[in-house]
């Protein structure tokens, strides 16, 4: 059940009950990221601040104390101030400008917002890349379908990938391999990017070859003036995909391997690059062996997976909580067990069709030795099915025996390809974890 939207606080006795405790704004929350169950148990008040109607259907808001509607900055910063919130933070990809904007005019701790655009655009993030010295794909920034089609003739990079500058746009990127196929994704991607963003502005870029990889980090602000911030990378995630470029699935990798550390040291350097001085991010990197390590984009917001618990388990790292003990170092944290060093692995699972899911079939995954996780969205009906299936939901597999993960891993995906039927044919709930 969710909590009711309310009004903001007006009364007297309202701001008491808000203020009662210190209080965390979370710009445009999601139920992914549970940013109000964490900062309850560092005893803080959780506020949400929704930025319209679409995304507050999706909030996900229970826990939260109250709720505003954001309509004008100076209204929302003047109710924020009043209340006397102790941080603001972003919930999601959609928060982030309005999270360092409100900052910024509470001189709260936040990354600045004269720079905004380099955390929240594939292409400004390229641009600062190659200005600073540090490689970057082959891509062009446009809202104009023509010279988009010029650029990549005359450029001549082969396949391309059209995809929202906007990294806040839900949309799976097009693999293109001519201008009838760039402009046959133009208008759907161009469309997405504007209902999403506001932006309609595309990015068309090479189609990078190679290993692919997130790497994930929270920075602490300077200590004073003249310091560089400490950006400190928490986990590293190796993806696999197959030979038609489908997510397969992805991997926490050992912070001792070289690689590990090669990609540290490259997200470190980058985030100084897209003037990153507080709070989460996450990383997408590419290798190829021709140019090394490329920047995919940033993201400046903690995301959240079924697979944290597993990543606490195994690492001792906290995905929210890392966030909120560099937003709030004096708050109360939160104490977790020994790390176990576990395996962990994310396995993506996509409907081959359309039809309702066989429920017996995902008990069966859910009951495999190694699962420790398994989304609840797999239940929802699979519809609007793409030529290489569509992400219907993912489960995670988690475990100190590597072998053991990938006998259970081969289990999952022949129980895959009839996860779903065209019609109903049980009532029986689905387990899920």
């Amino acid at each position: 059940m969710e909590t009711t939207v309310m009004a903001p606080p007006t009364t007297a006795a309202d701001k008491a009950a808000v203020t009662a405790r210190d209080t965390v704004a979370v710009i445009a929350p999601t139920p992914d990221a549970d940013y109000a169950h964490a900062l309850t148990a560092r005893g803080y008040n959780a506020l949400a601040v929704t930025l319209n109607d679409r995304l507050r259907r999706r909030a996900g808001l229970r826990g939260y104390v109250t709720t505003l509607s954001h309509s004008r900055l100076h209204r929302t910063a003047a109710t924020l101030r009043a209340i006397g919130v102790s941080a603001i933070t972003a919930g999601s990809a959609h928060g982030v400008a309005l999270a360092e904007q409100l900052a910024a005019h509470l001189a709260l701790q936040g990354n600045r917002p004269e720079s905004t655009e380099l955390r929240t655009d594939r292409g400004a993030q390229a641009n600062a890349l190659q200005s600073a010295g540090i490689s970057a794909p082959h891509q062009i920034r446009t809202d104009s379908l023509d010279e988009a089609v010029r650029w990549w003739q005359v450029s001549r990079i082969g396949p391309c990938i059209l995809l929202p500058a906007a990294v806040s746009v839900p949309a799976e990127p097009a693999l293109c391999s001519s201008s009838r196929q760039i402009s046959e994704a133009w208008r759907g991607l161009r469309r997405t990017a504007h209902t999403h963003s506001g932006d309609a502005g595309l990015v068309l870029r090479e189609a990078l070859p190679g290993r692919h990889f997130l790497v994930y980090s929270v920075t602490r602000p300077a200590t004073q003036p003249g310091l560089l911030a400490d950006h400190v990378v928490t986990d590293v995630w190796a993806q696999t995909h197959t030979d038609g470029g489908v997510l397969s699935y992805t991997s926490l990798m050992r912070r001792s391997s070289l690689l590990a550390r090669a990609l540290s040291l490259y997200v470190q350097l980058l985030l100084e690059a897209l003037a990153v001085t507080s709070g989460p991010v996450c990383s997408r990197v590419c290798y190829t062996a021709e140019r090394g390590l490329l920047l995919k984009s940033v993201t400046a917001v903690a995301q959240c997976s079924g697979a944290d618990g597993a990543l606490r388990r195994s690492t001792g790292r906290d995905r929210l909580g890392d966030a909120l003990d560099m937003l709030l170092p004096s708050a109360r944290g939160q104490l977790i067990p020994a790390p176990t060093g576990d395996r962990v692995v994310r396995v993506p699972l996509y409907a081959r069709h359309t039809g309702v899911l066989d429920v017996d079939r995902l008990n069966k995954m859910a009951s495999l030795p190694t699962v420790v996780h398994v989304d609840k969205q797999l239940c929802a009906p699979a519809e609007h099915i793409s030529h290489t299936g569509t992400r219907a939901g993912e489960i995670v597999l988690s475990h100190p025996n590597p072998g053991l993960i990938e006998r259970d891993y081969r289990t999952v995906r022949a129980l895959e390809r009839h996860l779903y039927r065209t019609a109903p044919f049980s009532a029986e709930p689905a387990v899920t974890s």
